[in-house]
């Protein structure tokens, strides 16, 4: 019998690699449905209450400051989120919140910890904080825990043991997306594969930055990555990188006025995604998609390293 636990976490340590998906993302047939005008426009006239991690949080609310734009909004912690849910809903309200997913089965158990935007209305009240609500989402960032498969609990998830730093220079990037795209009504798919042809061909002069623990955040492997490993894997990348650490390429989307690209990989269960950013917009110029695959490979560069080629 399924079962499914919902877990709202606010995170003491949370590092985390993502991938955007603009519209209402479907994890099991891989597609986003469209936002459409009306939810928009709904949206548009709420108030967004931005329930955002302890650690950190006048960084993250400056991120929001700065990069916001789409609506009015207000900052609440995860425990006053909780207990007034009925009082962040529709009309008045939309939420952009942590959320983690557990569907735990006889034959599955998959974890998804995601960054939701989203309203919600009151569907059946109840007392003691039981009410059910019906939830529109406009967008939604698939992050990538490091996940043990005996970690099944809240306590487990938010000890830390599981969950890596969330970089404050992903955040900026992704809200910087999501506002201009959902402001532009576009949507984004980031289960399927998609190519900025104009964009990587600057690649072709451009350094591309890479994490130097690039592969840090697998699931079911635990693996610190040395120079020597990470060069053997872009020994067919054809192009210019370089290795930076977390620390450095934090700094360098927070501050840096220049742009410039990096390398994102995702492990989202048993798929991978590997994607190419802007630091400057948080624009996805490159998304891959590999399903029952759990590490970079040096093909995945050699395949980045083709279609630089042929842009």
């Amino acid at each position: 019998m399924k079962k499914i636990l919902i877990l709202f976490l606010i995170f003491q340590s949370m590092n985390s690699n993502s991938q955007v998906c603009v519209g209402k993302a479907n994890y099991y047939n891989e597609k986003t449905e469209e936002n459409t005008l009306e939810e928009i426009n709904n949206f548009k006239n709420t108030t967004t209450v931005f329930v955002l991690p302890e650690k950190d949080r006048s960084s993250f609310e400056k991120i929001v400051k700065d990069n916001w734009d789409l609506t009015k909004y207000e900052f609440i912690s995860l425990s006053e989120y909780k207990e007034n849910k009925e009082k962040y809903t529709y009309p008045t309200y939309s939420f952009l919140k942590f959320d983690n997913y557990i569907l735990d089965s006889e034959k599955t158990y998959w974890s998804f910890l995601n960054l939701n935007l989203g309203y919600s209305k009151v569907k059946q009240f109840k007392k003691n904080g039981k009410s059910t609500f019906e939830t529109t989402f406009l967008a939604t960032v698939f992050l990538s825990p490091v996940m043990n498969l005996k970690f099944k609990n809240y306590e487990d998830y938010n000890s830390g043991s599981s969950i890596m730093n969330y970089n404050i220079g992903f955040f900026k990037n992704q809200i910087q997306y999501i506002n201009s795209s959902i402001k532009t009504n576009e949507n984004f798919n980031c289960l399927q594969e998609f190519k900025n042809k104009e964009k990587l061909n600057e690649l072709k002069t451009k350094k591309l930055f890479i994490l130097q623990k690039a592969r840090e955040n697998q699931q079911f492997v635990l693996k610190n990555d040395t120079d020597s490993e990470i060069n053997g894997l872009l020994s067919k990348y054809e192009y210019g990188y370089q290795l930076v650490s977390s620390e450095e390429l934090n700094n360098r989307i927070l501050n840096e006025t220049e742009e410039f690209y990096y390398l994102m990989y995702s492990q989202i269960n048993s798929k991978k995604i590997v994607s190419i950013i802007s630091s400057k917009t948080g624009e996805i110029i490159y998304n891959s998609l590999d399903r029952l695959s759990y590490s970079l490979k040096d093909s995945d560069f050699k395949k980045i390293s083709n279609e630089i080629k042929k842009s």
